[in-house]
């Protein structure tokens, strides 16, 4: 009976969820059943690559012509995609420069209003301390009028008038009158001179606080639109400087496929064999080594049959060499997983993806974004599980890599 794909797939996740129907004694007896869960279900893809390998065999491969083509057609719309990308950056570049421009008009305004601030405000300050000389000096001044008027009527009041001419003393005491109404009248037009002037201090000193409110409300404004500015600047710094690395990214790509290209037309028969090329394969993705092949895990029981690559979440993937996808979809322990079925009966397989990109029986070539990186499995670092595989059986895929991608500087 020949073992087919969903044979295989059947028997993968059967045997995967094992775990799931031990009963509950064996689970006391074998504690650490569970915890090698993962490492049982890493030790089962071979089943599953094996099926596969049996199925494709008998699939028709990509021409050479077919080959061709397709890095032809990639390439152009990778060219065409730089081109927008170029064209969103002198979009964004303009944009940055107006805002800067913008930004420079309100830092003048704000350096002019924050010049005149000090001035009104000493101009305020003065007021009222002069407004608060005045009130004292009104107080005073209305003190001596209540004085001179209680000595006034103090006096004695001269009798008949016929009387006070003819006598001396009552003269004397209608002059002394006269002269404390006098002084009582130049100290209430004193009163009324420093009340007017105290209401016109008033005035100038609600004018100048009007002001002063007006002003502190404009830097208020021209502070908050600075900041908005000087935001909208930043985010604006953030996508030239991502649509940068973008272009970068593509224009390394183009380089690798172009290469590729050559090499496909130059020598079509050595260029198509995936062993031709061992020690010089892509990266799959840039990172940090955190786990090798065949390093041990699971307390020495089990090892590693790839390797885990830290890499940023979200960033892409890329197919090591031409070949096509015979699954793509969840595996158990590894997350959304992509295989590349490629000459000779080798695989590769990414694991641990955000999302895939790609769909089985569609044909990939080297440099293809086939998905991102997505969080690690059982680790809190977001990584790429990659593998090589020949014959289903795994190989060490630092031999086949071209390393120049991926630290091999172990981190914790």
């Amino acid at each position: 009976m020949r073992l087919t794909k969903s044979s295989a797939l059947t028997s993968y996740f059967v045997c995967s969820r094992v775990y799931l129907f031990v009963p509950a004694t064996l689970q006391t007896v074998y504690p650490r059943l569970k915890r090698y869960n993962r490492g049982l279900t890493l030790s089962l893809i071979a089943m599953l690559l094996t099926a596969i390998s049996l199925q494709h065999a008998a699939a028709s491969p990509i021409t050479h012509k077919e080959l061709i083509d397709r890095y032809n057609e990639t390439i152009s719309k990778l060219e065409r995609s730089i081109s927008t990308a170029k064209a969103h950056r002198t979009a964004l570049i303009e944009r940055m420069e107006t805002l800067g421009s913008d930004l420079k008009n309100v830092k003048t305004a704000s350096d002019k209003t924050n010049v005149k601030n000090p001035s009104l405000q000493n101009e305020l300050e003065q007021l009222k301390l002069d407004l608060a000389k005045i009130e004292i000096l009104l107080q005073n001044k209305k003190a001596e009028l209540t004085q001179s008027q209680e000595k006034a009527a103090e006096l004695p009041i001269p009798g008949v008038i016929a009387d006070a001419l003819a006598d001396t003393t009552a003269l004397e005491h209608h002059r002394a009158i006269a002269l404390w109404q006098y002084r009582i009248h130049l100290k209430k037009r004193k009163i009324e001179a420093i009340t007017s002037e105290k209401s016109e201090l008033l005035t100038a000193l609600n004018t100048t606080s009007d002001l002063n409110d007006t002003i502190q409300t404009s830097i208020q404004k021209l502070t908050d639109k600075q900041q908005s500015l000087i935001k909208d600047r930043q985010k604006l710094e953030e996508k030239f400087t991502f649509l940068s690395a973008d272009i970068v990214r593509q224009q390394d790509r183009i380089e690798r496929m172009s290469n590729r290209l050559t090499l496909l037309k130059d020598t079509p028969d050595t260029s198509l064999e995936f062993d031709r090329h061992q020690g010089s394969l892509p990266d799959p993705t840039e990172g940090t080594l955190y786990r090798r092949y065949a390093e041990p895990k699971a307390e020495g029981l089990l090892k590693w049959e790839g390797i885990l690559v830290k890499a940023p979440l979200g960033q892409e993937i890329e197919a090591i060499f031409d070949g096509q996808v015979v699954f793509a979809g969840k595996i158990q322990g590894l997350g959304n997983v992509a295989i590349i079925d490629h000459d000779k009966d080798f695989m590769s397989l990414y694991g641990m993806a955000e999302l895939l990109v790609i769909e089985e029986k569609q044909t990939v070539i080297a440099g293809q974004v086939i998905g991102t990186v997505g969080e690690s499995v059982g680790n809190d670092a977001s990584a790429l599980y990659f593998e090589i595989r020949h014959n289903a059986e795994t190989v060490n895929p630092e031999d086949w890599l071209s390393m120049q991608l991926i630290s091999s500087e172990l981190t914790e």
